[in-house]
């Protein structure tokens, strides 16, 4: 039996990083959100990004 060996990085638990160009504005009001739920801003942005994702499936499902 041929043993598979791992390939890449080891898996560590922690969520990938991501680089976002965005408006001031936007981020500005995206830490005012943040800071207002007592939650990162990566965090808070996760969870709008979860909300539109729903919110379109709902609009999709009543088309």
């Amino acid at each position: 039996m041929e043993m598979k060996i791992p390939v890449g990085r080891p898996p560590t638990g922690n969520k990938p990083r991501l680089s976002v160009r965005m408006e001031p504005e936007a981020l500005r009001r995206a830490n005012e959100g943040a800071k207002a739920e007592g939650v990162t801003v990566g965090r808070w942005l996760e969870a709008a990004i979860r909300e539109n994702l729903e919110r379109e499936k709902t609009k999709e499902n009543d088309a």
